[in-house]
């Protein structure tokens, strides 16, 4: 037997918590039938696209400038909004304070 993860199960399943939440049903043929079918190919997940903050927290410093620029002020917003909230969960993780100190320029 291959050790190769079988998706037609796992696409099943997803298929039928869809049916469920939609408050659906399926004669249980067809759905025997839609497995039938779907052991026919080889089925492989998508690659997904890395979120722009994982890429934001696998640049490189020296290209960091680089990648910060080409960003667009959506893209930036949502790295800010997720650096927050690692910030508020590490330091509620250590039960610290965040003071947010900032320098003051004179």
């Amino acid at each position: 037997m291959s050790k190769e993860k079988d998706y037609v199960i796992e696409i099943m399943n997803k298929w039928y918590s869809a049916l469920k939440k939609n408050n659906t049903t399926v004669e249980p043929t067809a759905a025997t039938l839609l497995g039938g079918i779907l052991t026919e190919y080889n089925l492989t997940p998508k690659e997904r696209e890395p979120d722009v903050f994982d890429k934001y927290l696998n640049t490189p410093a020296a290209e960091m400038n680089r990648f910060w620029n080409s960003l667009n002020d959506l893209e930036k917003a949502h790295i800010e909004s997720k650096r927050i909230e690692m910030r508020k969960q590490y330091y509620h993780e250590k039960n610290m304070t965040d003071d947010q100190k900032t320098l003051l320029k004179g």
